[in-house]
């Protein structure tokens, strides 16, 4: 589980003003905003279309916020993620997810300018 200060609700997410950007892959949407935060937070949204499930959709998460937990150091400018994937996410495709994350924190990374 990500630590608190990490974590972001939907709510707060959507109170912040800016327009935020998207981004697309196969496995997860991503809306990404501009945070006052000296770090960034996360929100994850696993919606009920995609299994009727509770411990489906659980393990999707859980799934995801532990791959973002990983890789949270790498992060290195103040941004609010809004993560929600397109596909129940099971333990096989735990590689392919990782390699998104790595693509977006890079374009990230790469493009940031404040």
């Amino acid at each position: 589980m990500l630590p608190k200060k990490f974590r972001i609700t939907v709510e707060r997410f959507n109170q912040i003003p800016q327009k935020s950007k998207d981004y697309g892959y196969i496995f997860l949407k991503f809306k990404v905003k501009k945070s006052e935060n000296p770090f960034p937070r996360f929100v994850f949204v696993v919606p009920k279309y995609l299994d009727k499930r509770s411990s489906t959709r659980h393990l999707t998460k859980r799934i995801i916020e532990e791959l973002v937990r990983e890789k949270i150091t790498g992060i290195k400018y103040p941004m609010n993620f809004l993560i929600k994937p397109q596909k129940i996410i099971f333990k096989t495709d735990r590689p392919k997810v990782n390699e998104e994350l790595d693509n977006l924190f890079e374009k990230i990374n790469s493009s940031w300018k404040k």
